[in-house]
């Protein structure tokens, strides 16, 4: 190797250590997020417990929804037909 090459090789990318560094960085980056987030949350909660129940309950109700929405999508045709003409029988 070169002098000019051996001048040039450690500028041509991060090493080992700058690349822990940046993953460190970004790591207590994401724990702080998540403690702030975490911390306003539960402040939102003892502040208004109703209205975090109805929050919850309208998620899980929607998410419910989707999914029931997604199972009949995935049924063919005939067999939603079946399903609608037993029910109009058994009832």
């Amino acid at each position: 190797m070169t002098e000019s090459h051996q001048l040039i090789a450690p500028a041509a990318g991060p090493t080992l250590a700058d690349l822990k560094d940046r993953i460190a960085g970004a790591q207590d980056m994401v724990k702080t997020k998540y403690r702030v987030v975490s911390e306003s949350t539960d402040d939102y909660v003892h502040e208004a417990p109703w209205k975090a129940v109805a929050m919850a309950l309208m998620a899980g109700s929607s998410s419910e929804c989707l999914l029931a929405a997604n199972a009949d999508f995935s049924s063919t045709g005939e067999e939603i037909w079946t399903r609608s003409r037993m029910e109009s029988f058994s009832g």
